[in-house]
């Protein structure tokens, strides 16, 4: 089965209001986009949250709908999360500990996980809650590969990026493309943003 297979497999999941059962496939289409990237013959824990730190910003864009820092912290909730002196730990990890793993090898994250249409990303603990966008986010980061340039879904479908629609079979190894409509977006704002300070008098 190919990444384009995994990736319509989790889309589907998606889409039929099922979060939790989306992202097993879609972590599956991210074990072997990071290995094809990276040029490994096996994928490696300390691979896969590379590649997850590269790509947290199109996580948050596609996943957490806004753009968020590289580096997220949050608090360290899981047994196999290893905190900091703040009892907080990068969300790379949890992404690999609680997510993946969890799925897996105990086939169950809803200990740990919850997904909220509301609330973007959050704690009650003992679960992390987040967009139920995240799936998405986690597609979009292996479509976007150029390891997959040149895969294709059989049935092409359009997905919400951030302020954007996309057909899914436009974005297969075009992370460049949105890194630019991103950066266009974001010198918008800041330029919006100082335009009406300067109008308002404010220096």
């Amino acid at each position: 089965m190919a990444v384009a297979d995994r990736v319509e497999e989790g889309l589907h999941w998606w889409r039929s209001g099922r979060p939790e059962a989306a992202l097993l496939p879609i972590s599956a289409a991210i074990d072997a986009t990071v290995q094809a990237e990276y040029g490994l013959s096996k994928g490696t824990k300390s691979s896969y949250k590379q590649w997850l730190r590269e790509n947290t910003w199109v996580v948050c864009v596609a996943g957490l709908r806004q753009i968020l820092t590289p580096k997220i912290m949050v608090p360290a909730l899981h047994p196999d999360l290893n905190p900091d002196a703040n009892g907080r730990c990068d969300l790379t990890d949890v992404l690999y500990h609680v997510v993946r793993c969890g799925l897996v090898h105990q086939a169950d994250i809803s200990k740990f996980i919850g997904f909220s249409a509301d609330i973007i990303l959050g704690c009650e603990p003992p679960r992390y809650v987040v967009a139920d966008t995240l799936p998405l986010g986690l597609a979009v980061a292996a479509i976007l590969s150029p390891a997959n340039a040149g895969a294709l879904l059989a049935n092409d479908s359009v997905i919400p990026i951030w302020q954007w629609q996309f057909g899914v079979n436009s974005l297969w190894g075009q992370r460049e493309m949105l890194a630019g409509f991103v950066g266009e977006a974001v010198k918008r704002r800041m330029t919006d943003r100082e335009m009406r300070e300067g109008s308002s008098g404010v220096v």
